[in-house]
């Protein structure tokens, strides 16, 4: 048997080095997720330290002990084991917190039939700690995604000193003050008052006109821009239908630079406001603050978008692949339009051209096709690929998420829906479920009322507490009770005094 001196050496030694080696890792490591893991390991790691004499004592005077004694059946430094074993119960009975890091390390590690455990409870809960690479890309989404979040708020709150106003403007004055901010005559005199908002309004469009410029689009902006957001002339909305249905394309995290309609980068179809009011099309909303708000997170979108995806494109682990077989082992596709590298259509005389070729009967079917493809549609010619661990933390990001893109949820939702329905539909639902909540309060109060001698009123709750009789007996009493005159009705009758005379 080991001395006891000699156990505790060994284990203080060896617990030191660990918690020495955790504390070296908690500042190697850069995102939020991987700071708090590092921080439960030098907790856990200080925590062995602090007990490293019970885990001595333990394994000179147990451990080992047993280990002697199984020897031909016990493998080497079972008596080791034990000492470990009886330090980690001993330090959660004491310390949960900082056991939980030697818990975690082990669910991380833990391999079963050869399958990792561990890996995948950490893919699944904390993507971004399974290597530097996933931790860099964290790094690169999230500032993105702050900035993104930060201009839309602050728009927001730079605008709402003018939403008591805009609400007692009609329908006709706003769009008027819309044609205004867009160059046009308004068709009747605005009121006074309203060039601050205008000034503001005017102020936010031209700086994120400025930040897309930068971006190398809009070269050729349009002067007092305005936007226009119609509703959807194929489909039945009403005004506060397209109006959600606006902002929620607005909000949405994929495609992460939105879509060029929405930053209003598409040529527009009516040069003026009027023509398309003249026309038929109506706006999304008559209200300028709202139709403001949607292009500038349109155009937020787009600018911080494009800024994310060049922060990707730099980095050394994200590489473009023309031929997906070239890809290596491990590496998975950025699951956004940005990513993907298309050829651009042809045009004008080229397209005139490609047009003869397609009649003549020289070309083999690979040329007409590819012909083809040029003519009426945009080929890929590529994407961008990570590692799988990076690729997964910024496909995270993108994702709509498992219940929008899973089909078995999808039908379990409308199932669910439709029973809600019919349940709420049934003239009697609402009556069962009150009957239903007072038999419970019935069986409830008879123990009590027993309890303080009340038997009469115990009595009188009993029928509501059967489990068959009792809603309707209960549902009945209710209804008997509703229907009678208020106590203080009864009261006053009583008391008057005939002849009876109103106040």
């Amino acid at each position: 048997m080991t001395r006891l001196p000699g156990s505790y050496l060994e284990t203080a030694t060896k617990n030191w080095d660990e918690l020495g080696q955790a504390y070296k890792d908690f500042w190697k490591k850069e995102t939020i997720a991987g700071k708090a893991w590092s921080g439960l390991q030098v907790l856990g790691a200080a925590g062995n330290y602090l007990f490293s004499p019970v885990e001595a004592g333990i394994r000179s005077f147990v451990g080992e002990p047993i280990e002697a004694v199984g020897r031909p059946v016990l493998p080497r430094g079972t008596g080791r084991y034990i000492g470990e074993l009886g330090s980690l119960a001993t330090q959660v009975a004491f310390d949960p917190i900082a056991r939980s890091a030697k818990a975690a390390g082990a669910i991380r590690s833990a391999k079963i039939g050869g399958y990792d455990i561990g890996g995948s409870i950490e893919k699944m809960l904390s993507p971004t700690t399974r290597t530097p690479e996933a931790g860099r890309t964290e790094l690169l989404n999230r500032p993105r995604a702050a900035e993104l979040a930060q201009a839309t708020s602050q728009a927001r709150n730079d605008l709402e000193q003018f939403r008591k106003q805009v609400g007692t403007l009609d329908r006709d004055t706003r769009l008027d003050f819309m044609l205004s901010m867009g160059g046009e005559a308004p068709r009747n005199r605005l009121p006074v008052g309203l060039q601050p908002m205008a000034q503001k309004l005017r102020g936010l469009l031209d700086e994120r006109t400025k930040r897309l410029q930068s971006l190398g689009l809009l070269e050729n902006a349009i002067d007092d821009y305005w936007p226009r957001l119609w509703k959807d002339p194929n489909r039945a909305q009403t005004a506060r239908d397209a109006l959600h249905l606006a902002q929620a394309g607005a909000v949405s995290k994929t495609p992460i630079r939105g879509s060029r309609a929405a930053a209003g980068l598409k040529q527009r179809a009516l040069d003026t406001m009027r023509e398309g009011l003249d026309l038929g099309p109506e706006p999304v909303s008559d209200n300028p603050l709202d139709v403001a708000l949607i292009r500038m997170r349109g155009m937020d979108k787009w600018y911080y978008g494009s800024k994310l995806a060049a922060d990707m494109k730099a980095q050394p682990y994200v590489r473009f692949f023309g031929n997906p077989t070239e890809v290596p082992a491990g590496w998975q596709r950025l699951n956004d339009p940005v990513f993907t590298v298309r050829l651009p259509p042809v045009a004008g005389e080229t397209r005139e051209a490609a047009r003869q070729a397609l009649k003549t009967s020289s070309l083999s079917k690979a040329e007409q096709g590819e012909i083809t493809a040029r003519l009426y549609g945009t080929p890929e010619m590529g994407g961008y690929y990570a590692p799988e661990p990076a690729a997964r933390v910024f496909n995270n990001y993108t994702s709509r998420g498992w219940a929008h893109e899973n089909g078995i949820y999808d039908a379990f939702r409308h199932a669910g829906n439709a029973l809600n329905m019919l349940q709420l539909g049934l003239s009697g639902f609402h009556y069962l479920m009150v009957s239903l909540d007072s038999t419970v309060s019935s069986l409830a109060r008879i123990p009590s009322l027993l309890a303080r001698g009340r038997f009469g009123e115990a009595a009188r709750a009993a029928p509501g507490a059967l489990p068959l009789a009792g809603p309707l007996y209960t549902g009945a009493r209710l209804a008997r009770q509703a229907a009678a005159p208020p106590a203080a009705a009864i009261a006053g009758r009583r008391r008057c005094v005939s002849p009876c005379r109103s106040s």
